[in-house]
């Protein structure tokens, strides 16, 4: 956890605007849930998706519901930022 403490004080400090995501988060969500964080850990700091438009991009373009429940579960919002 050192590399993400380092990174969060580097966050605080307005040096960094992303976090290089851990592997360690990926096992603790399904694989839909770990294709929408990864799409939302590579948007561009100020661009927005719908739901839809994550969903389609995770290939499962009828799933914005599943997008939004996956978004309500997220549990490093800093890390895996916000649509």
């Amino acid at each position: 956890l050192q590399p993400l403490q380092s990174e969060l004080q580097q966050y605080c400090l307005g040096q960094i605007n992303r976090f290089h995501r851990s592997d360690l988060f990926q096992t603790h969500f399904t694989q839909f849930q770990n294709r929408v964080y990864e799409i939302l850990c590579n948007t561009q700091p100020g661009e927005t998706l719908t739901y839809k438009e994550i969903a389609e991009q995770a290939g499962s373009p009828q799933a914005a519901r599943a997008v939004g429940s996956a978004m309500r579960r997220n549990p490093y919002p800093l890390i895996i930022p916000c649509h």
